[in-house]
This record gives C-alpha cells, sequence and structure tokens, in this order.
C-alpha cells in the first residue's frame, strides 16, 4: 500500500516550478474568449428582439373636436425618424394610430407611393382646420364642463385653448382671469369657490380646482345616496293623502295643502318636522317665489318697459311649428300684437333673449308682466319665420304657443278655414320696362326740350340699362391671381347660417347660376360665405377671401387707384354733373381661365366658383380700375372722372354735357358695360360724389355724415 501513487491531489507533490512557467495560459484565454462571445450574443438578441417590437404611435381621429392634426404630424414625424419606420411597418404603425375618417385615407395611397412625407400632405390637406382669430374666441365663449372631466381637468383644457391664441402671448395673470371668469360661468360650486379668494397665478388656480374635484366627488355621492334613500322612502308609502285623498304622498308632503287650510279646515294630525316646502307668499303657489309672482304689485322704479295687448279667442286656429329642436303645439290669434310661450318651454329655445319688462293686457283678469322675450327662428309648414316670443308662467296660459299678427312681418299671408291654417309667402312678379321717349322717371334736373334730347340720348343704350346681374363681359380687362406660394391651399369650412339665412342664400347662388356669373366647382380651394347688409337693408352675398388674399402677390397687378383729392379739384367751373353707376360693376370682368379654380367658394349647399371677377378678392380694386381707364382712353377726356366704377361726366353748359354723356356711353356700350339704370342720375346741379356734396362752385361734406356725428350720443366721461 506504501508504493501506491495517492489517488488525489491532495498529499501529490507539487509539479517542477520550471515547468508551469514554461507552459502558455492557454486555457485562461479561451475562457475569457467563450465568455465575451456569449455576453455579445446576449447584447445582439436583445437588441433584435427591442427591434421586432412593433411601434406605437399617438392615436388621432379628426372628428374628435380637439383633435389637430399639425400637432400630430410633428410628434408622430418624430417617432418615425427615431425609429426609421418606412414601407409595411410604417403602414402597420399608423393601421393603428389613425381612426375613423383618417384611416380610411390609408386606402387611397398606391402601394409605391408609400412614404411619410406623402401620407403627411395627404393628412394635412384633408384634416387640417385653419382657425380664424374669430373661431379661437368662440371656442372660448362656448367651453363646457364635459361629465367625465374634473375641475382641473376643464381647467387645463381651457388654459391651453387660450394659450392658442396666434399672437397674443397673454401674461399668466390674464390668462388666469379669463379661466376663472369662464369657469365661474360653467359651475356654480366652481363660482363660489373661486370668487371667495382672489386668484393671481397658475399655480393657485390649479390647487384650488383641485380641492373642488374632490368636494363635488364626495358631494355627488352623498346626495346621490340621500336621493337614493327619498326615493325608497317615497315608494315604500301606500296610503292616501288626509287633505286631498291622492295616494302616494303624506298630508305633510301635499302640495294643496294651502287649498284647505285657507278654508278654515282644521287639522288634528301634527306631522313631524319636517323641512317645509317654498312658496309664493303672495299667491300661495310652489311654483315660483314671490319676485317672480304674476300678480306681485308693480311698483315705480320696476314699471314695464311697454304694454301689449293680448286678446284671446275662445276658437282659435291650432298647429305645430318647430324650433330649437323641438315639436309644439301653438294657436294663431291675430287678436293678439305679440307672441307668447310657456315658460317652461322657453328654456329650450336657441335665440337672442331680453330682459325687458313687458306689461301684456286681456290675459284674465289682470294685467301680467312678462320679463323675458326671446327672438329664436321657427319652421312653420316649411316657411322659416323670426318670431320674438313673450315668457309667461305656465298657470297663465294653457297652450304652449301662442302667435300673434307681429309674425306677419316675416311677409307671409295667413289662410284660415274653419278646421285648419295655412302659411304662404306672397308670390313676387318682377316687370321689366324698356327704355322709350315717354319715360318721365330720369333722375335730372332739365325740363322741356333739353330733357327730350337726353331722353333720345338714353334711348340709343336703352339695351345696357339693366335692372338686374349683367349677363355681358367687358373686352377691356381680366382677372388673374397670382399666389405667393403655389402649394399653399386656401380652404374653409363653411359658415353656419340660421334657416332664413340659408334661404336668401339659396336664393342669391340661384340668381348667379342663372346669369353665368358663377358654376359649380371641384376645386381644392374653398372660401367660406357670409351675408352683408347694405344700405338700403338687403343681404349681399359675399366670400371671405382673407386666407386667399394672405397668398395673393400684391404686385400682380399694380396699377394705381386716382387720389380723392385729386378727382375733387378736376370738378372746378362745372355746373352739371352726370353719374354712370355700373351695373354690379365687378361682375362684369373676366376671370382668366387658370384662376377661375381659385376663386371657389362654398356654402351648405355645396361649392361654386366665379366666372368673373367677385367682390372681395385683393387687387380686384386695381383691375376694375385698369379697365374701364383702359375703355375710356380713346376719348381722352380730362372732364370725365373715374374713380372704380363711379365714374362721373361734368360740364359748364348743357349742350356740351349731352355730347359728353353720348360719346360716354357709346364707348363704355362697346366695351360691353351694362349700367343700373335706378342709381344713374343725369345733368343734376348737385350731385354726392366719393363723399362729398358737389354742386355749382361749392364742395360740402356729405350730409348724412354731418347727421351722423351730430346724432351721436355726448360723451359721459368726466375730463
Amino acid at each position: 500500500m506504501d508504493d501506491l501513487a495517492p489517488t488525489s491531489e491532495v498529499g501529490s507533490d507539487p509539479p517542477p516550478l520550471h515547468n508551469v512557467l514554461a507552459q502558455p495560459p492557454i486555457s485562461f484565454f479561451s475562457g475569457m474568449e467563450t465568455m465575451f462571445k456569449k455576453m455579445a450574443d446576449s447584447i445582439n438578441s436583445q437588441q433584435n428582439c427591442s427591434s421586432t417590437i412593433p411601434t406605437v404611435l399617438v392615436s388621432f381621429d379628426p372628428d374628435v373636436p380637439e383633435s389637430d392634426i399639425s400637432n400630430w404630424c410633428a410628434l408622430s414625424e418624430m417617432i418615425i425618424e427615431k425609429r426609421k419606420l418606412e414601407g409595411v411597418d410604417l403602414i402597420i404603425a399608423l393601421t393603428h394610430s389613425l381612426k375613423g375618417r383618417a384611416a380610411t385615407c390609408l386606402t387611397k395611397i398606391q402601394p409605391d407611393k408609400i412614404s411619410w412625407p406623402t401620407i403627411k400632405e395627404m393628412l394635412i390637406s384633408n384634416f387640417c382646420k385653419p382657425m380664424m382669430m374669430l373661431d379661437h374666441f368662440d371656442q372660448i365663449i362656448k367651453f363646457r364642463i364635459c361629465n367625465k372631466d374634473s375641475p382641473a381637468e376643464a381647467g387645463l383644457r381651457l388654459w391651453q385653448l387660450i394659450e392658442r391664441i396666434p399672437d397674443a402671448n397673454l401674461p399668466e395673470h390674464v390668462i388666469t382671469g379669463f379661466v376663472v371668469s369662464v369657469l365661474s360661468q360653467c359651475d356654480d360650486k366652481i363660482r363660489r369657490e373661486l370668487n371667495s379668494v382672489v386668484v393671481n397665478d397658475k399655480h393657485q388656480l390649479f390647487r384650488i380646482l383641485r380641492g373642488i374635484s374632490l368636494k363635488r366627488c364626495n358631494d355627488e355621492s352623498v346626495s346621490s345616496e340621500i336621493e337614493h334613500k327619498k326615493i325608497r322612502t317615497s315608494t315604500m308609502f301606500k296610503g292616501s293623502c288626509h287633505f286631498c285623498g291622492r295616494v302616494g304622498h303624506r298630508g305633510f308632503e301635499c302640495r294643496d295643502k294651502h287649498r284647505f287650510t285657507n278654508k278654515n279646515i282644521s287639522v288634528s294630525h301634527k306631522p313631524e318636522q319636517r323641512k317645509t316646502m317654498t312658496s309664493c307668499y303672495i299667491c300661495h303657489d310652489t311654483s315660483h317665489i314671490a319676485s317672480n309672482c304674476p300678480k306681485r304689485p308693480v311698483k315705480k322704479e320696476d314699471a314695464p318697459s311697454g304694454s301689449k295687448q293680448v286678446n284671446l279667442c275662445s276658437k282659435a286656429a291650432r298647429g305645430t311649428l318647430e324650433t330649437s329642436g323641438m315639436k309644439l303645439s301653438f294657436i294663431f290669434d291675430s287678436g293678439s300684437e305679440c307672441s307668447l310661450i310657456k315658460r317652461s318651454k322657453s328654456d329650450h329655445l336657441e335665440g337672442d333673449r331680453f330682459h325687458d319688462q313687458i306689461l301684456l293686457k286681456g290675459i284674465g283678469v289682470n294685467s301680467i308682466i312678462s320679463p323675458l322675450q326671446v327672438r329664436c327662428s321657427v319652421c312653420i309648414q316649411g316657411l322659416p319665420l323670426n318670431v320674438t316670443f313673450h315668457v309667461l308662467p305656465d298657470e297663465c296660459t294653457n297652450e304652449e304657443v301662442l302667435l300673434g299678427r307681429d309674425i306677419l312681418q316675416n311677409e307671409v299671408s295667413v289662410e284660415i278655414n274653419s278646421n285648419s291654417i295655412h302659411f304662404l309667402k306672397p308670390k313676387i312678379t318682377n316687370f321689366c320696362t324698356k327704355l322709350n321717349n315717354g319715360l318721365q322717371t330720369i333722375d335730372t334736373d332739365l325740363t322741356g326740350s333739353d330733357k327730350e334730347k337726353l331722353i333720345s340720348i338714353l334711348n340709343k343704350y336703352s339695351n345696357n340699362f339693366i335692372n338686374q346681374l349683367p349677363t355681358t363681359q367687358v373686352t377691356t380687362g381680366e382677372l388673374k391671381i397670382q399666389l405667393i406660394d403655389p402649394s399653399k391651399i386656401a380652404h374653409r369650412r363653411p359658415y353656419r347660417l340660421s334657416p332664413l339665412e340659408l334661404e336668401i342664400v339659396n336664393n342669391k347662388v340661384k340668381e348667379l347660376l342663372d346669369a353665368n356669373i358663377i358654376r359649380e366647382s371641384s376645386s381644392p380651394f374653398a372660401s367660406p360665405t357670409l351675408l352683408v347688409k347694405k344700405k338700403d337693408g338687403s343681404d349681399r352675398l359675399c366670400v371671405d377671401y382673407r386666407e386667399l388674399n394672405k397668398n395673393t402677390r400684391s404686385d400682380s397687378d399694380s396699377y394705381p387707384l386716382p387720389l380723392i383729392s385729386d378727382q375733387i379739384d378736376k370738378l372746378h367751373g362745372a355746373n352739371y354733373f352726370s353719374s354712370i353707376d355700373m351695373a354690379s360693376g365687378f361682375h362684369q370682368i373676366k376671370i382668366h381661365e387658370d384662376s377661375v379654380e381659385k376663386t371657389a367658394f362654398v356654402t351648405p349647399i355645396g361649392q361654386f366658383e366665379y366666372l368673373t371677377m367677385p367682390f372681395g378678392l385683393r387687387n380686384a380694386p386695381q383691375v376694375f380700375q385698369r379697365a374701364i381707364t383702359s375703355a375710356l382712353k380713346p376719348l381722352d377726356d380730362d372732364r370725365i372722372l373715374v374713380y372704380m366704377d363711379d365714374v362721373l361726366s361734368v360740364s359748364e353748359t348743357v349742350s356740351e354735357g349731352l355730347v359728353r354723356l353720348d360719346k360716354l356711353l357709346e364707348t363704355l356700350s362697346n366695351s360691353g358695360f351694362s349700367f343700373n339704370f335706378d342709381k344713374c342720375s343725369f345733368m343734376k346741379k348737385k350731385i354726392e360724389y366719393l363723399g362729398y356734396t358737389i354742386s355749382s362752385g361749392e364742395i360740402r361734406p356729405n350730409h348724412r355724415k354731418i347727421e351722423a356725428l351730430q346724432k351721436l350720443p355726448t360723451p359721459s366721461t368726466d375730463p
């Protein structure tokens, strides 16, 4: 046993030292190499796993009111460039993020054109919502707290809306004041909390709003629990009231209790102490308080500002009207000066509200005060009408609505039969009278033979005197719109119109189509329309071209307009004046074919584009001035003054004026111009021109402007 070698390293003799040093450490380096390879493989596998994780973009739905495609594209572009998404990976990411109509747009892209710039351009062109300053303020004024929003969340949304106002740069304390004011109008609890302290900065504001959020949740839970207990208690009672005899409530809950107590009926039952119901101390009705009682005596300081007579018929014609999404039954009473509505129905009306104290006579025995009037649009038998309703307490009338004869101001006629009522629009017949030698309605100061000579001259150009839209185009001018940035498209949504305004717009569009001034359009350009009142009270259809004008080159037509002072100086020595008014002068100028699509406008009924020059374009005045000046250039007469569509012929004598007028009408007619006879005046000794009143040797300010200044109220500010 002693001669055997040991079976383990323990007890073995160590190897010679020189042998250990002589052998290279191969096993050590190979182990380190293996370990580094494993680490590299682990890192590569983690990178491969992370690259296979799908990229998630922020969701976007164009139908969400507060969605903004520009901000979404900017945020998504950062992620797409960071992750280098393209091709199928880009489509997969966009498919998960785009919702609704935005997702549908992806199907319109050709496979060979799939790229982020192409998709971005398509989304912005389809869903970009350019906002005017008016739109920003409209959002703030109409701001409401959503059901799921806490006061702090609503305040943050409102704060962001105010910060988005372009070029405002409002300081923090001003924005804080805006938020406090708007939120106070939205909720009474928020108003009480915010008005109890002075809020100066954003931090203090949101600290208060977060506290209201917690209190409001607790209050709602407690109130709902109390309300639930009340409902359970009321439904458990199956007995009848010992005052009125009806089932479902106890005597102390009876609303008709005062009717029995006023008759000295003794009650032996003494109910337990409960909260008493609030009632009017004048008439004892529980539906209102004394300050709103229709039977309240009128004080001198509360005297009504006007009175209306209401004579109710015993048997009136009945019908149904539609307003603010409601259908209401009405009676028509021609004996009533005004229209009435119940208070319970007036709360849902959309329209202008006036808080005037109007005394209504003829309803029952007493006179009644109407403290509120609502002016709104209604639809009766397909006719849009504007009606001013006087609001009455529900107990004062059995009818939901009473229509008086004031609705006849809408230019409607009413036919009443034994069992029906019909509202009709009067038929309008247009008569056209041809100018002839017997015409005596010319606006002129000439008489006798001189007037006959004038009529003879006008007869030669009778075809050019019209009382409607022009159907001809001039030959001396053409409008061409040149854009600063050709890739920028002016596209706006249509403005909202009332039913009455919509009917007017439809009629105006039909007239323009019939006159071949506009045509239907499929242009990418779209400017909104609106109605503007003329001096005579009629409506003019205008297009809001502000967005297009910002992108229109101002130097595309730099033809100068004459100075008004120079025009006035040329009137010296003149005794007779003839003013020629162009019939819708701008509509007589042709638009270049390449510029027609840029004039496209949109209404709630469709999209159209102008074939002739409309009002409101940036370079329209210069184009018209050039056209009419070019037409009159052959005359070379400095006694014919032109300022856009105001053409004035002046002379010292009658014979000189008639000759010059004849040449003027001939030249303009040959160039294709038409004239508005109703606004023309011939051989006058006194005339209004460019804001002045011109007569022989005198130039005075316009008397209408002087009257307007005289009617201004006296300033009340202390010096």
